[in-house]
């Protein structure tokens, strides 16, 4: 196996994309994918509120004896200290988002589909042809 160069992790682009979770009752305060490099995803990962501020959680998946194991974590403190940095400040941009009145994508998407419950369906044109169109 060659050796590679490892990369300055400052330079690594990590893009992050948060949906907040809003519920009070949860440590939970928001889910995020990253996109690391253009080259590997990573979906599932958790903002949670803790003891001493926010942090991280990485994707964990449950065995068959009930336990939770993880799926994928940073292979140093390095390393998980930028994917921390990157995926708290896009949820602070997030949540400045937010409080300025601009709506993330999935609510403008939830208030359309409460918008479309309120109104009624347009009346369908379909089956109501004149008795003229029906006898040509």
């Amino acid at each position: 196996m060659s050796e590679m160069n490892s990369p300055n992790l400052e330079s690594v682009r990590i893009d992050a994309k948060v949906t907040p979770y809003d519920n009070p009752d949860s440590k939970t305060k928001a889910f995020v994918s990253v996109t690391i490099a253009d080259m590997v995803a990573i979906n599932g990962i958790r903002i949670v509120d803790g003891v001493n501020g926010l942090f991280i959680g990485m994707p964990q998946a449950k065995n068959s004896k009930g336990e939770y194991h993880p799926v994928c974590a940073p292979f140093s403190k390095e390393a998980y200290a930028r994917l921390s940095y990157a995926v708290l400040e896009a949820y602070q941009a997030a949540l400045e988002q937010r409080s300025q009145g601009r709506d993330s994508v999935a609510d403008q998407i939830r208030q359309g589909q409460e918008e479309a419950k309120e109104k009624p369906a347009p009346a369908s044109s379909r089956g109501s042809k004149k008795k003229d169109e029906a006898a040509i």
